[in-house]
């Protein structure tokens, strides 16, 4: 059926933002027309094969969303806070595979567990659904105590020097619109070494064009194990913004964001791994010198993190390489790449596993 409408796999493939695969016709042109149809098979097989890993991963995560929503008895604020965060995540997983008009009495309870362990977006939400109904019977009176005992609830905690609270408080006031209640409420939870609301604050600051605060809360929020502020606060001394400009400083803390686990939505992973893939001079004192490990950890950094070039760099990267088992490695990454969509990813995968069909085009590498 595929091969007598090779066609119809466009429709189903799952496509990149950064590439597209051409038309069947190109390819067929471009490689001819047994290469082309060898070629749509394999992308065919990595389609059907990554889209039920994705379903095995998703299940898996609903799963272990659910015992930690369901099961856990923590004891811990920071165990809390974890919690609580699951079984939001738990209510956009569920809403994802079933939809919005599903059954919301699971999600009733999730959004009462995660209000109980110390989200006040959560008792509002909860509230909510008291109020309309929706999940358990309507008590309109029940939500209108369950947010004012909140509130009290919440504001005595955070009296009490209760970091995630004072926390919690302030990202109500910013849905509110009270920037300054807001601020009052980040700058105490960020002393009581809140990390998020240290970085919040300096979010807040940015948006107030306060350069030396928007400096000063990224930091705190960077030092306290925060990986957007780490990335935020590289951005300030490449900038020279509310600080002195210090570009080797910045590439410190851009590798500190990326070993904190960050996923920017820039890549830093990839610019890293560039920066020691070649070497680059960051001032007449720092230099960067070639490191060809750590450029290969950072590529594979950025293909965890869900971006086709970082797959492709390690690809390459394993390719020029001298890593005992990088056969098995190249082969991986390209697979990864072809996956997401890349044309390039899907040759290169197909000339390593057919290597005695002769190429009429060059590859990533120039073959």
């Amino acid at each position: 059926k595929f091969l007598s409408s090779p066609q119809g796999l466009i429709t189903v493939f799952v496509m990149s933002e950064q590439q597209t695969i051409p038309d069947y016709t190109v390819l067929v042109e471009k490689h001819g027309q047994n290469v082309a149809k060898q070629l749509f098979q394999l992308i065919s097989e990595i389609i059907a094969d990554e889209n039920k890993q994705k379903q095995r991963r998703e299940r898996k995560e609903l799963i272990e969303l659910r015992e930690i929503c369901e099961k856990s008895k923590p004891l811990t604020t920071k165990d809390k806070v974890f919690v609580a965060g699951k079984c939001l995540d738990l209510v956009d997983q569920y809403y994802e595979a079933v939809g919005q008009e599903a059954d919301a009495s699971p999600v009733y309870e999730w959004i009462k567990t995660s209000c109980q362990n110390g989200s006040l977006y959560s008792c509002y939400q909860q509230a909510i659904m008291l109020s309309k109904g929706k999940g358990v019977p309507q008590d309109s009176s029940q939500g209108e105590k369950l947010i004012a005992s909140s509130l009290s609830h919440f504001q005595s905690e955070c009296q009490n020097d209760n970091g995630a609270a004072c926390n919690e408080l302030a990202k109500l006031s910013v849905m509110n619109g009270d920037t300054d209640t807001a601020l009052k409420y980040f700058e105490k939870a960020c002393e009581l070494s809140e990390g998020e609301a240290c970085h919040n604050a300096g979010v807040t600051y940015y948006n107030l064009k306060k350069g030396k605060e928007t400096f000063d809360y990224f930091n705190k929020g960077c030092d306290a194990g925060n990986a957007v502020s780490c990335s935020y606060l590289a951005r300030c001394y490449f900038e020279g913004s509310g600080t002195k400009l210090d570009w080797h400083v910045a590439f410190l803390k851009t590798m500190k964001a990326c070993d904190l686990g960050g996923c920017d939505e820039r890549d830093l992973n990839l610019w890293v791994s560039t920066i020691f893939e070649k070497g680059k001079r960051w001032d007449l004192l720092n230099k960067t010198k070639p490191d060809p490990k750590q450029a290969i950890d950072y590529a594979e950094k950025s293909c965890a993190c869900g971006f086709l070039d970082g797959c492709l760099k390690a690809a390459h990267l394993y390719r020029i390489g001298k890593d005992p088992n990088k056969s098995d490695k190249i082969k991986y990454y390209y697979k990864k790449a072809c996956a997401m969509g890349s044309l390039n990813g899907c040759e290169e995968l197909f000339w390593l596993l057919n290597p005695k069909i002769p190429r009429r085009s060059k590859g990533l590498d120039g073959r």
